[in-house]
């Protein structure tokens, strides 16, 4: 997930179409799925 900070790092300030679009994809394919899988073991603990 650090990868993540490093991504956001390289897209701060950066007005470039293209590279928003390849971090679009890059948040619903890859961290997208792994945030949400994250949140539901939380969820999942919380309920015990």
């Amino acid at each position: 997930m650090l990868d993540v900070l490093e991504k956001r790092n390289l897209l701060n300030h950066t007005y470039n179409k293209e590279a928003a679009l390849q971090a679009e994809d890059l948040v619903r394919g890859t961290y997208s799925p792994v945030l949400l899988k994250v949140y539901q073991q939380l969820d999942a603990k919380r309920e015990i």
